[in-house]
């Protein structure tokens, strides 16, 4: 027994997954103080303005990753050579920074031209240096490497600089400002410690390379996006739709109800957070011994590293939904309003199952290189979650109430119709395969 353990202990996966754990856990942490705090401090309505913001960043974050989390990690997880890594830290980074630009002109002409009163100027620049800083930081290089210690502690001390700048900054319910600059120094701090470690690592290949006049070279690039493709449209439609209610409830209610919906997809978001955490860790693990294993001893592999987890946000789930109104109370919502954000809790629970039910079925398909399927469940989930989307605002736009949960229910019933496309797909697929195997 004293051997198993020590072996236990001592194998990378056990040490990624808690290193990841940690990162998970500078998540986890972070808006149990901050949410009650900026709720109480900014008021249920300007917490809803500020919310809008942070799905803006969501947004911002998302483009700026162009599915790289995915494509660009598997293709370091898979890369032996040093200079091929560091070629890729270039490319990949130019990409980002590139994309980021235009997002920041598309940023300074909406708000030029919209003539948004409600948030001060500062707060949009801040708002691009927050997408600018995390474009910079090689969150898909340290996963691909698997130095999940080292993002782990410069995520938590991230963290600890936004609790800091938060806490004390923001003191009245007219420092919404102050709360996105805050986000601005503590993504700042991240991105350029992450990137200036990245090169480091690669500092042999990179001097080389930056020694060579063509060293963007277009091919690569082109190569590069269209291997994210996939990767980023399946990525694009599920931010859209689970972001998408923050901007309809924007749109047609009030800061009060997108403040409420905010606060409610948060806890599940916190929840989440457990999930991938050790996704993040057996990605890329899937994806090496894609490389080597058939799709049946893939299966073996997974169901043995991953049933636990699953397990876990099974029990995690029915927790949230049994103690949706002490978790209401806990961050501090007004006892009015707790009924109602307690309803939208419950309606949002079974995500976290669901989402971990689509494992089972996603990692095997990306890890064998079918992103087109992939891709496509994702898509169809997408679309018709937009039709949802609409439907809801022409039926219940004069309802608030109503409208906020229908546009929450909608997320749910997204996430199961995309889990049963992975199942079609994943079974197709793996029929395939093992005919050609057998034949």
């Amino acid at each position: 027994m004293r051997s198993l353990l020590k072996k236990l202990f001592a194998s990378s996966l056990f040490q990624n997954s808690i290193a990841s754990g940690f990162w998970q856990l500078s998540n986890l942490l972070t808006p149990l103080i901050l949410v009650p705090y900026l709720l109480n401090t900014l008021g249920e309505a300007q917490y809803g303005a500020f919310a809008f913001l942070q799905t803006l960043m969501e947004y911002g974050f998302l483009l700026t990753d162009y599915g790289f989390l995915l494509s660009a990690t598997k293709r370091v997880a898979q890369e032996t050579s040093l200079s091929r890594k560091a070629q890729l830290l270039l490319h990949v980074t130019f990409i980002k920074v590139v994309i980021t630009l235009l997002l920041g002109l598309f940023i300074f002409i909406a708000f030029t031209y919209l003539h948004v009163k409600e948030y001060e100027p500062a707060a949009f620049i801040s708002l691009f240096l927050v997408i600018l800083s995390y474009s910079i930081f090689p969150m898909w290089y340290f996963q691909g490497i698997e130095k999940f210690k080292f993002i782990s502690m410069l995520n938590a001390l991230s963290k600890a600089v936004l609790v800091v700048f938060v806490l004390t900054t923001v003191k009245t319910a007219n420092d919404l400002s102050y709360a996105v600059h805050a986000y601005a120094v503590s993504y700042a701090f991240m991105g350029i410690f992450g990137m200036s470690y990245a090169i480091y690592t690669l500092r042999p290949a990179l001097h080389s390379l930056l020694n060579v006049k063509d060293w963007l070279d277009s091919k690569e690039v082109q190569g590069l996006l269209k291997e994210g493709l996939p990767f980023f449209t399946s990525a694009l439609v599920p931010t859209l739709y689970t972001h998408l209610p923050t901007i309809v409830l924007k749109l047609f209610t009030n800061n009060l109800l997108v403040g409420l919906f905010s606060l409610s997809f948060k806890v599940i978001i916190i929840a989440k957070y457990a999930l991938s955490a050790f996704v993040n860790v057996i990605y890329p693990r899937v994806c090496h011994k894609a490389t080597q294993l058939a799709i049946k001893a893939l299966n073996s592999y997974i169901r043995k590293v991953y049933t636990p987890l699953w397990i876990s946000c099974l029990f995690g789930c029915i927790f949230i939904a049994l103690l949706a109104p002490w978790i209401g109370s806990l961050i501090g919502v007004d006892s009015q309003n707790v009924e109602m954000f307690t309803k939208l809790l419950r309606i949002l629970s079974p995500i976290p199952l669901i989402v971990a039910t689509h494992v089972w079925f996603s990692l095997p398909l990306i890890a064998y290189g079918h992103n087109q399927v992939f891709s496509r469940a994702i898509l169809s989930g997408g679309g018709l979650a937009l039709v949802w989307q609409g439907i809801c605002c022409l039926f219940w736009q004069q309802n608030p109430p109503m409208l906020t949960y229908a546009v929450s229910l909608g997320i749910v019933f997204t996430e199961i119709v995309i889990g049963v496309l992975f199942y079609i797909g994943y079974k197709r697929k793996y029929a395939l395969m093992h005919a050609i195997k057998t034949s």
